[in-house]
């Protein structure tokens, strides 16, 4: 939680002095992306909210940016395990867009939107992405809603920290979940 305020802390600053850093004011290693591949891995929590359990979560990922630079839309595809009392995997296409927030700085700030399919491995009696049972597995339509602030290192990698995403599984019933990730890629 200190972590979070603290990021947050720092983004608000920079956008309040935004509007008078001169490119020369900002190193070099913190400059906007000029290349439009990107690819990453992420780590957090899946919070169980409604149907669900809380879980750790990773998260792989490879997109382009239709621009053909580092912001602005992009297309990528998303694969998704959580782990707890079962195993769940997520897969899909996600549409995101990197809107930057101060001239001359690599820092974006980033909605996006996923939807696409979802695996549970039950195992034994559990209580999991959509409530207790008595084992065995389920497929589900997938849709998570995010937000992201992401941060240009050298023009060839990035972090991020992605407190914010709706992540909702629908089969028979509906669950939902709220994940709290950061990681890290590279761009090509």
């Amino acid at each position: 939680m200190r972590r979070a305020v603290l990021l947050s802390t720092v983004i608000f600053s920079m956008l309040a002095l935004g509007s008078v850093a001169r490119a020369d004011d900002i190193p070099a290693v913190l400059r906007p992306g000029t290349h439009p591949w990107y690819g990453g891995l992420g780590l957090g929590g899946a919070i169980g909210v409604h149907n669900s359990g809380s879980r750790f979560k990773l998260i792989e990922f490879i997109g382009y940016h239709l621009d053909g630079n580092a912001s602005g839309p992009a297309l990528g595809f998303d694969i998704q395990e959580s782990f707890g009392s079962g195993t769940t995997l997520e897969l899909g296409p996600k549409f995101l867009w990197d809107i930057p927030i101060i001239r001359n700085l690599g820092l974006y700030l980033t909605p996006s939107a996923m939807i696409g399919y979802g695996y549970e491995d039950r195992g034994g009696r559990v209580c999991d992405f959509f409530g207790c049972s008595g084992g065995g597995s389920a497929s589900f339509f997938d849709m998570q809603f995010g937000f992201e602030g992401k941060l240009m290192l050298a023009d060839r990698a990035f972090v991020f920290f992605r407190p914010l995403t709706l992540d909702f599984g629908i089969n028979s019933g509906f669950a939902f979940r709220w994940d709290i990730m950061s990681g890290g890629g590279v761009t090509f």
